[in-house]
């Protein structure tokens, strides 16, 4: 079976294009604080930074939580736009929780890029974290990370815009890569692969009123043993552009998805097993 990538060889290409300017460009920075050259953490860093600061994180593995403290900062690796080097820094919950926290009202100016987010295990959103807030995430990879109850990879209820990002191998009771519950979600080439669930959606339950927009997004290989393979839709708007579902399965209702209460809008997309 092809893989997301495969499916979708321009994706990453394109992802590139649109995420080059904001994250190497430096006009609205006041000052760039290095890790571990500056602070020897990624949370020590965010604690001196100022709205405007750029955290770069030198390739390494770093066993911590941070929390973004409502700042308007850009927490990135030295390349984002290097598959190498993003897949060498990693930020490693070592089970104590989220991984990243977003809850203190931050706007799309807050910024994580180029990491790999694993290890963590909460309740809710073992990976990220976010609540009320919209920061914007771009070539990050959700991997590994556990929720006892909604969300592996990430529990939202605010407006993040999420860039070439991949949600893998991630497990929840609901919502084994994503739970939203409510909000306005925007998802720009991302891949979810080998999520599971516990009980529904296996990459990703919407309910809340969410409203969500997926434009070639990849869904492969998510189970459920509840309904919806991939997705399971509650009290929703959802608009998929140009999106793949592939391999997906559920012990029961909807190998793909499963909705009650959803207004879609489906284009140009692909089920295929």
């Amino acid at each position: 079976m092809l893989s997301c990538r495969q499916l979708f060889p321009a994706a990453a290409i394109a992802a590139a294009v649109l995420v080059a300017v904001p994250l190497i460009g430096s006009a609205t920075s006041t000052a760039i604080i290095n890790v571990p050259g500056d602070q020897p953490t990624i949370q020590a860093a965010i604690n001196v930074a100022v709205n405007g600061d750029e955290v770069v994180v030198a390739p390494g593995t770093y066993f911590e939580t941070i929390n973004f403290l409502g700042k308007a900062i850009t927490v990135r690796s030295t390349d984002p736009l290097d598959p190498a080097v993003v897949a060498a820094t990693i930020i490693d919950g070592g089970g104590s929780g989220s991984v990243v926290r977003c809850s203190t009202s931050e706007g799309p100016s807050t910024v994580l890029s180029g990491f790999v987010v694993t290890g963590g295990s909460a309740s809710n959103g073992g990976g990220m974290f976010n609540s009320s807030s919209s920061p914007t995430v771009t070539t990050c990879t959700f991997s590994g990370n556990i929720a006892t109850k909604f969300g592996g990879g990430m529990f939202n209820s605010g407006s993040p815009t999420m860039t070439n990002c991949t949600f893998s191998g991630n497990t929840a009771n609901f919502g084994g890569g994503m739970y939203n519950n409510g909000g306005s979600l925007t998802f720009i080439d991302c891949v979810f692969d080998t999520n599971q669930a516990g009980s529904h959606g296996g990459a990703m339950v919407n309910g809340g009123g969410s409203t969500v927009s997926l434009t070639n997004c990849c869904f492969a290989d998510n189970s459920a043993s509840g309904d919806g393979g991939a997705m399971r839709n509650n009290q929703t708007t959802l608009v998929a552009t140009g999106c793949d579902f592939t391999g997906n399965s559920a012990l029961g209702l909807g190998g793909v998805m499963y909705n009650a209460g959803l207004t879609a809008t489906l284009d140009n997309c692909t089920f295929n097993g």
